[in-house]
């Protein structure tokens, strides 16, 4: 696959160089200012880094840098891996050993707390992004390149049943299928005069819809802004109202911490309201609809591994509560060229109506992962004749009478914080390194239906705090539990296991 994502962006540069493309931080940014940022950095990158299908880590800080820096990546035919500098030093760390990229991204402004803080970066070569020059400072370590990413779009890092992350390998081709979704309109009506509102970081794949289709139909990127004392999702609603935002992709878990709020909210310009990474609740989304006297609620699903979102279910105020079971949403029908199947513990599909794990295959589903471990995640099933490469979601899901599939619940241990998926055995793993005794982490619903987390230590305690100071070396600040209690034994079930049952229903 030759062609870039971001080739589409620099086709609407040339066609609409004075259209703004970007608005971030009270200044926009015309397609043609942000091209020129975008060719002096991707100019840098292939004279410093000439083999393409390099891995280009950047670091994902809100500023203009990380939208041009992303785009200068894929034009120059090479990988983009994201990296939050407040992560734990430990976990990219970890993250850069397994990929090993070839050059570091990073602004200016955050030059000082990269060196600082991050002194095995010296083993890469890096790039530091300005609007005057961009400045290499080459590795004085020789690397060595056990991967080829040839094909590759970005990587992206999730939360791994093993206590390590898993990498996410997205080829060029998996995101243009994606994209295909919606260049081939499947009821949209996007236009240059559209507004979409970016308000998720690059190390959640769903930014990557919100950033390229936008830039690539010549529609304005507005991104963000996290002001200092100011809740996230109130600053959403007023990005969304002072902007006249027509698009908009957010986690479900807003219309909880908004609930009070709702009755008060009118967006008449939002024509699509798109939800994806959490359970979307059905009396919730009806209150929200009235918020949308001209807009559509879209539920969409999709695993990383299947290339952002794969499934879409279209609310109905008529509808959709006949579908919703456990009050959840559906998350509708597959993308064209996307397959499924529901399957039991045999790997033998099941009919309409049964309750089983979802696979997807076909287009948009990834080969497998970052040095091929987690392969249990990936099984082989003949279907019609054919020996199919089949994704093992770990979702509990059947198919309706209405042809559209239901959401009951994960087969595993992970579940969902603020929209990332997390898996409870990386925790737990972190904790248990920490304490050297029997420890469990429960995920548990608040009042008002919100994933926590509550960890469970056996034995002589250590102050909370410092033990949440010394998990936040090793994992982020959403995958650090709410609560953590101690106990003078973790419970055990008939079969020895820890008993997860018994656990989560202790009041804490």
């Amino acid at each position: 696959m030759d062609f870039p994502i971001a080739g589409y962006f620099k086709q609407m540069a040339e066609k609409m160089p004075n259209h703004p493309a970007l608005f971030y931080n009270g200044r926009y940014f015309s397609y043609g200012e942000l091209m020129v940022l975008v060719s002096s950095i991707q100019q840098s990158i292939e004279a410093n880094v000439p083999e393409k299908g390099s891995v280009i880590a950047i670091a994902d800080e809100l500023n203009e840098f990380t939208y041009a820096g992303i785009l200068a990546i894929s034009l120059s035919g090479n990988v983009i891996l994201p990296f939050k500098p407040d992560m734990a030093p430990e976990r990219i760390q970890y993250i850069f050993d397994k990929t090993q990229p070839s050059c570091v991204l990073y602004s200016i402004y955050q030059a000082p707390v990269i060196n600082d803080q991050f002194p095995f970066l010296s083993n890469f070569g890096q790039l530091v992004m300005d609007y005057t020059i961009q400045t290499f400072k080459p590795s004085n370590v020789p690397m060595t390149f056990n991967l080829t990413y040839a094909d590759m779009a970005y990587i992206l890092f999730t939360s791994g049943s093993t206590g390590k992350p898993k990498g996410v390998p997205v080829s060029r081709k998996n995101v243009h299928d994606f994209l295909d979704y919606y260049f081939d309109k499947n009821g949209y009506h996007f236009t240059p005069e559209d507004r979409f509102l970016q308000v998720f970081d690059f190390t959640f794949d769903v930014s990557y819809f919100s950033m390229f289709v936008p830039l690539s139909i010549g529609s304005t990127l507005y991104a963000l802004d996290n002001k200092p004392g100011r809740m996230k999702f109130l600053e959403i609603i007023q990005m969304l109202q002072d902007h006249k935002i027509t698009v908009v992709s957010m986690v479900p878990t807003i219309l909880l911490f908004l609930k009070k709020y709702l009755s008060k909210i009118s967006l008449p310009d939002l024509k699509y309201s798109f939800f994806i990474g959490d359970i979307l609740y059905q009396d919730a989304t009806a209150v929200w609809k009235n918020c949308l006297p001209n807009g559509e609620v879209h539920n969409f699903y999709g695993p990383t591994e299947v290339t952002i979102k794969c499934t879409r279910y279209i609310w109905d105020e008529n509808q959709s509560e006949l579908e919703a079971v456990n009050n959840i949403v559906p998350i509708g029908t597959v993308f064209p060229g996307v397959d499924y199947l529901i399957i039991n513990e045999e790997g033998t599909a099941l009919e309409v109506g049964e309750t089983g794990e979802l696979c997807f295959y076909g287009k948009q589903v990834i080969d497998g992962y970052v040095g091929m471990e987690h392969e249990q995640m990936f099984i082989n099933i003949e279907i019609d004749g054919v020996s199919r490469r089949c994704y093992r979601t770990g979702d509990l899901c059947s198919i309706n009478s209405y042809g559209n599939l239901l959401f009951h619940g994960r087969k595993d241990f992970q579940c969902k914080i603020n929209g990332y998926r997390i898996e409870i055995p990386e925790i737990e793993k972190v904790l248990y390194d920490i304490v050297k005794s029997p420890v469990a982490i429960v995920a548990k619903k608040n009042e008002v239906g919100l994933n926590y987390l509550v960890g469970f230590i056996e034995g002589q305690s250590i102050s909370e705090e410092q033990l949440k100071s010394e998990m936040l070396r090793f994992l982020p600040e959403y995958m650090i539990p709410s609560k953590l209690v101690y106990l003078d034994k973790i419970p055990l079930n008939g079969n020895q296991k820890l008993d997860r049952k018994e656990l989560s229903l202790l009041n804490y």
